[in-house]
C-alpha cells in the first residue's frame, strides 16, 4: 500500500482545453513500452501497471512493488504532466505535477537501468507533518478574522509558497529576480553572518550583529523566505535562500557562486533540484 500519498485533490472539474491544445494532444505518440517515459506514465497516470515488480527496483521495490498505481487513485478531474529533470544513458529523473482546478501536488520519479532495462528505484513528494498544516490552518483561519500581526501575515505567505507548485515557484522567483540577486550578494557579503532568520535572529560567529542582520531580514521578509543561510548541508559556495518547510523537509532557492558545488539530486537528500536562472536553482530535500 502506498503510504503518505494522499492527493488532496480537489474534484471539480477544469475548463476544457482549447481546440488547438486537443489537437496536439491527440498527436503525441504514446512513449515506447519499457521506457523512462512508459514507466512514469504507467505508475502515475494509469489504472494499471501489470508489469510493474519487473521494473521495479532498489527501496522502490521494497515498498511498492505490489501497490496499486497513482494513476488508479487518482479523481477523474485531474491531469497529470511530466518532465524530465535529469537523465543519462544510466538514470533519470522526472518530475511530475497532479492538478485539479485549484490544487497541484508534486512527485519525483528516479529511475536507473538494471540488466539493460529501465527500472523505477524510488518516488518521493515533499512530506510535511500535521503540525505544519495545523498551524497554516489556524493562520488562515486568524487572518480572516484580522487577528495576525504584520509577522503572522508574512508568515502566512511563507507557509503558502512552501507548498505552492513548482511552476509557481519558479514564478515568484522570476517576478522577483533582481531582489533574490540583491539578497544573495549582500548575504555572501557579510561572511560574520552564517544564518540570518526572518525575524532577524542570526546564528552568532565572529564579528555578527543584530544591526547586521535587521537589513536582511527585512529583505527575506519582502520574498517571502524564511532564512538565508551559508553553510547548507553539502553545498559548498552556495547560498541558500529557504522559503520554509518542517524539520529536514524543506523548499527553497540556491545561488551557487564560483566555484560551488551544486548538490547532486538525490532520494536521500536534495530530492529536487532544478535551474531557473543563471547560477540559481530550486530546490527540496527530505
Amino acid at each position: 500500500m502506498l503510504v503518505g500519498c494522499g492527493l488532496a485533490l480537489a474534484s471539480a472539474v477544469p475548463p476544457e482545453p482549447p481546440p488547438a491544445a486537443a489537437a496536439a494532444a491527440t498527436k503525441a505518440p504514446p512513449p515506447s513500452a519499457g521506457s523512462p517515459e512508459w514507466i512514469v506514465d504507467r505508475f502515475f497516470v494509469q489504472k494499471e501497471f501489470p508489469e510493474l515488480a519487473s521494473h521495479a527496483t532498489g527501496e522502490f521495490a521494497e515498498l511498492y512493488r505490489r501497490s496499486p498505481t497513482l494513476g488508479s487513485i487518482l479523481p477523474a478531474a485531474v491531469t497529470v504532466t511530466t518532465r524530465v529533470l535529469e537523465r543519462d544513458s544510466l538514470h533519470a529523473v522526472f518530475g511530475v505535477t497532479m492538478t485539479d482546478s485549484n490544487v497541484s501536488k508534486e512527485w519525483y520519479a528516479y529511475l536507473r537501468t538494471e540488466g539493460g532495462a529501465w527500472k523505477l528505484e524510488a518516488i518521493r513528494t515533499l512530506q510535511l507533518g500535521p503540525k505544519f498544516f495545523e498551524t497554516l490552518v489556524a493562520a488562515e483561519k486568524g487572518a480572516l478574522a484580522g487577528r495576525l500581526n504584520e509577522l503572522g501575515v508574512q508568515e502566512l505567505d511563507r507557509s503558502h509558497l512552501t507548498i505552492a507548485s513548482d511552476a509557481e515557484l519558479k514564478g515568484h522567483f522570476v517576478a522577483h529576480q533582481p531582489l533574490f540577486d540583491a539578497l544573495a550578494k549582500e548575504f555572501a557579503a557579510q561572511t560574520a553572518l552564517d544564518v540570518v532568520n526572518f525575524d532577524a535572529r542570526i546564528a552568532p560567529t565572529d564579528g555578527a550583529t543584530p544591526e547586521r542582520a535587521s537589513g536582511l531580514a527585512q529583505q527575506l521578509r519582502s520574498l517571502k523566505l524564511g532564512a538565508a543561510i551559508r553553510k547548507y548541508r553539502d553545498c559548498e559556495g552556495c547560498v541558500v535562500l529557504l522559503v520554509g518547510g518542517d524539520g529536514a523537509n524543506q523548499v527553497g532557492y540556491l545561488h551557487a557562486g564560483p566555484g560551488a558545488r551544486v548538490p547532486k539530486m538525490s532520494p536521500q537528500s536534495f530530492f529536487y533540484v532544478e535551474p531557473i536562472a543563471p547560477g540559481w536553482y530550486l530546490f527540496k530535500t527530505v
